[in-house]
């Protein structure tokens, strides 16, 4: 009513207003599918996380828009009716997010349900197979892993190779070949998804 049609020429006023609107339309989209998987009490950290996000995001939408609003009596106002108080939306916390990562970094039905229709493959040839599949690897590897760690962290085993080291940890029956194979390959796998090319320094030279 103040603005009129000055609104659509105020483009960052009415660019923060869509960040509203879109965040809020996002809060929706996220309840509703929340609601068409059965609303299981397993997804309801990811359904916390987004809306959470998602409110937070719309508030300082709109707490940008009456701080920049043209008229600052006006602003004020807004900001008094509509955040009486103080900023009651403070974003998904740290507790929530280390939540989210474990459902995240497990095999599980809500992993699955997120990525339900999205390309995964186990592959190892693959990009996204890598990854898949040095998840599965660090996962079985896991257990014996722990042992070889504390092993290491107490200073029973001392090599500095890893290779080595395994071997060392197979010598004093902290871990056995099974194990040791497992942590082998969830190494190998780990490498491999990290990796990134490598180009000698004569290849940057001039030609």
């Amino acid at each position: 009513l103040i603005l009129g049609g000055e609104l659509k020429r105020k483009e960052k006023l009415s660019g923060r207003l869509a960040d509203a609107l879109s965040n809020m339309y996002l809060i929706t989209a996220v309840l509703k599918h929340y609601e068409d998987q059965g609303s299981k009490s397993d997804d309801l950290p990811l359904l916390e996380w987004a809306c959470e996000d998602s409110l937070y995001n719309v508030q300082e939408a709109l707490k940008s828009v009456m701080r920049n609003f043209p008229v600052p009596f006006v602003g004020g106002l807004l900001n008094m009716v509509i955040f009486p108080l103080t900023k009651p939306y403070g974003g998904a916390n740290d507790k929530l997010g280390h939540k989210i990562a474990r459902l995240l970094l497990s095999p599980s039905a809500v992993r699955d349900r997120l990525t339900h229709d999205i390309y995964v493959t186990e592959d190892p040839d693959d990009a996204v197979g890598r990854l898949e599949h040095a998840l599965k690897k660090v996962i079985e590897a896991e257990d014996a892993e722990r042992k070889f760690r504390d092993a290491i962290r107490i200073g029973l085993v001392t090599s500095q190779d890893y290779d080595s080291a395994v071997e060392e940890a197979i010598q004093q029956s902290i871990i056995d070949q099974n194990e040791a194979d497992k942590i082998l390959s969830a190494h190998e796998a780990t490498l491999n998804a990290i990796s990134v090319d490598e180009f000698s320094p004569k290849g940057w030279k001039p030609q």
